[in-house]
């Protein structure tokens, strides 16, 4: 089974942001101190790798590509971030809580949306561009 990839969504960068075990992004906490943090690219797994005490819980971050400065934030809904997920020759939106300790994840696959998390349940994204405004209950799409 190959590796999902995890890409910039800037069309003009699709950085990889996993070339190797983990995904990585620039974050901005909110003393606008920067650093470097890696997510896991299993969706589901929220462990994340930080500087020590750069995130309290329940505290946002805001993220961006290393490569371009891209900022992940969802244009529609500023609580989210996204990023392009690729598997094989498909591509499609992932969104994902910016905020400490909040685990809730969408994948978006055509009309599909498949929720992640225990905090999933109980957050709506609103519309963005072809992103559609979803809810509804868990579902697995792999």
């Amino acid at each position: 089974m190959a590796k999902n990839l995890y890409l910039c969504p800037n069309e003009e960068c699709r950085a990889l942001l996993n070339p190797g075990t983990k995904i990585i992004m620039k974050a901005v906490n909110s003393r606008g101190e920067a650093g470097i943090i890696e997510l896991s690219p299993q969706v589901g797994n929220y462990r994340v790798i930080m500087p020590d005490g750069f995130l309290e819980e329940g505290e946002m971050a805001t993220l961006s590509c290393p490569a371009c400065g891209e900022s992940f934030t969802h244009s529609g809904n500023e609580d989210f971030a996204y990023i392009v997920m690729q598997q094989g020759k498909s591509s499609f939106p992932v969104v994902f809580s910016r905020t400490k300790g909040e685990h809730a994840t969408f994948i978006i696959k055509d009309s599909e949306v498949a929720h992640y998390g225990e905090h999933a349940d109980f957050l709506e994204i609103p519309e963005m561009g072809d992103l559609h405004s979803f809810r509804g209950p868990k579902n697995s799409l792999a």
